[in-house]
């Protein structure tokens, strides 16, 4: 990063809070605006408000000690005020304040003794200088060693360098929008006309819908090169799946059926299959996959589930090794624990990370099955998709119910499956919550127990509603009726109380995931920890779910008349994609 002005520690500590490049700089949003146009006579102040006076310097009162504040006494022709100092040495206030000089200060308004004043300014500058006071403030996220001085200056020069970009927004969108170009957007947001710079502000509403579309179309640029890449053909036998059907001890469910030939219709097709499944825990996705790896055997292929515990992987290989025990098919475990039993040919190879370390080879796959897929990253899936051939097909499972919202934005380049249907003899759980001052408890997360009935949760008020869901999902799996105990300490934030109400009221998942997006909003559900879904710098998908689908519609209308982003308005849409770092999809129109 090269800023005039900014030397070499402000830049490491810029780069540290925002990125390496200008553009980072351009993107980092304000949080709030302050208004400081406010400009009235000491007698008209409001306590509480913002507000830049021009007054005249009277006289100074030093504080006698550490703990009395140091007061400046302060006038105009309609009254007096002061501005107050806390542990701020003498010489400095008289220098920047001397006596008999007219200063424009600005900051909050306080009461004392009747007597207005500014504790601590934001600003005191001279009075040549009240137009670069007098304005509309923005207030940036900082770090430590970083000003809000500094961070304003280097935006500043970072925005004297942009140039007018080539549009790539359609013009129609646009228009029907009223969005101004991407350079006027930019600069407006660092440099507002009018406080009401919210959400719904035309300049950011553009910006939000710039970074979305530029997401968007990464996602469908690469559902475009898998749907029209080859892929394994593996027809439809029933051999083996029909042993499999006659020997369940139970019945498969609807939305399980409704799957299963959802999958084996894309395993049959010639394009590769890049699938999400998703199904509330205890809902029956082991089986389902067990499906799809019947239809890969069937056709001389070899299927590949990983995990991302070795607890998770083994639970797999004792649940599918009890499926296929009939059906003189081989599985294997690949984990780092059990190194010496590696059986790198079995028919069903099941493991964790070790399966993808880089002297680990597989041949013949021809289905790769991922598990709480969202702990593994994008990369972490193309890595994978690499080590077990390109051509393969690929099914991602989640215990997790992903919002609608979540799907658009992380997973739109998948097809979608859900199971929503428990086992038929399966009873809803009952759950209740207790008030405790303490109790000792354990919970032991991942067990798979179908005689297990109860399970308590303590400081229940402390988790989160998907959380809360998971580990209530651990027990109930049996024909036996379940309870779940929802121990807290009160007293209850209303947020915590709401959490407790939907947990009594529902065993759905998918509404609970709806709910919990409602309570927590998409910034905390979006956190590091979901490593397969985009953090956005300028979006709020609580707020901007319709600038979202409408981008969602911008990206496919593109992608579907441009699939090379070839044409005059596709360079644009590839400078957006650099914009915004989607060099993802910049390497698959490269390399396909």
């Amino acid at each position: 990063m090269t800023i005039k002005g900014i030397g070499p520690k402000n830049a490491k500590i810029i780069e540290r809070l925002c990125g390496k490049y200008i553009v980072d700089l351009l993107f980092h949003k304000p949080t709030a605006y302050i208004d400081r146009r406010n400009s009235p006579k000491i007698i008209d102040l409001e306590e509480g408000s913002i507000a830049t006076v021009v007054v005249k310097i009277d006289s100074h009162t030093p504080a006698f000690n550490r703990r009395m504040p140091y007061r400046v006494n302060v006038s105009d022709d309609s009254g007096q005020m002061s501005i107050v100092y806390f542990n701020l040495r003498g010489p400095y206030i008289k220098k920047i304040l001397p006596i008999g000089s007219t200063r424009v200060i600005s900051g909050k308004i306080e009461k004392f003794n009747d007597l207005y004043q500014i504790t601590h300014p934001h600003h005191v500058v001279d009075i040549k200088n009240l137009d670069s006071v007098k304005k509309i403030e923005c207030v940036y996220p900082l770090t430590a060693g970083m000003t809000s001085k500094i961070i304003q200056k280097s935006i500043n020069s970072a925005l004297s360098m942009v140039d007018e970009l080539p549009e790539w927004i359609p013009e129609k969108v646009l228009e029907r929008n009223k969005w101004p170009s991407w350079k006027d957007s930019i600069y407006q947001m660092h440099n507002p006309k009018d406080v009401k710079e919210n959400d719904d502000n035309k300049y950011i509403e553009r910006l939000v819908f710039d970074e979305l579309f530029s997401q968007q179309l990464t996602i469908r640029l690469i559902k475009n090169k898998i749907s029209h890449k080859n892929g394994i053909s593996l027809p439809k036998k029933n051999k083996l799946s029909k042993q499999l059907r006659d020997q369940l001890k139970f019945q498969l469910t609807g939305d399980q059926e409704t799957t299963i030939e959802e999958i084996s219709n894309d395993q049959e097709g010639s394009s590769k299959m890049l699938r999400l499944l998703q199904g509330d825990v205890g809902s029956g996705k082991t089986i389902v996959a067990l499906f799809a790896m019947m239809q890969c055997i069937e056709n001389n292929k070899r299927s590949v589930l990983m995990a991302p515990t070795e607890i998770l992987a083994e639970q797999h290989f004792n649940t599918i090794k009890e499926f296929i025990s009939d059906l003189n098919l081989t599985c294997s475990l690949i984990t780092s624990s059990n190194k010496n039993n590696h059986n790198f040919e079995a028919d069903i190879i099941i493991g964790t990370h070790a399966l993808f370390q880089q002297k680990v080879t597989f041949e013949n796959i021809g289905l790769v099955v991922i598990d709480e897929q969202h702990k593994f990253g994008v990369h972490q899936r193309i890595l994978l998709n690499e080590k077990a051939g390109n051509s393969c097909d690929i099914l991602l499972m989640t215990a997790t119910p992903i919002p609608r919202t979540m799907e658009l934005a992380a997973y739109g380049d998948m097809d979608i499956s859900k199971i929503s249907e428990k086992p038929k003899n399966r009873k809803e759980i009952i759950t209740k919550s207790i008030n405790i001052n303490k109790i000792d408890s354990v919970i032991e997360v991942g067990i798979d127990d179908p005689d297990a009935t109860v399970m308590i949760i303590e400081n229940s008020e402390r988790y989160g509603l998907s959380q809360l869901h998971q580990l209530r999902g651990r027990v109930g799996r049996g024909n036996v009726q379940s309870t779940c105990i929802l121990l807290f300490e009160g007293p209850l934030t209303d947020n915590a109380k709401r959490r407790l109400k939907v947990m009594k009221e529902t065993n759905d998942g998918f509404l609970i995931a709806e709910e919990d997006l409602d309570i927590r909003g998409a910034g905390e559900i979006l956190g590091s920890k979901q490593s397969g879904i985009p953090n956005f710098r300028l979006s709020n998908l609580d707020k901007h779910k319709h600038i979202l689908e409408e981008a969602r519609g911008v990206a496919m209308d593109i992608v579907k008349e441009d699939p090379d982003l070839k044409k005059s308005a596709g360079k644009a849409q590839r400078t957006l994609l650099h914009l915004f770092r989607n060099q993802v999809a910049i390497d698959y129109l490269k390399t396909g």
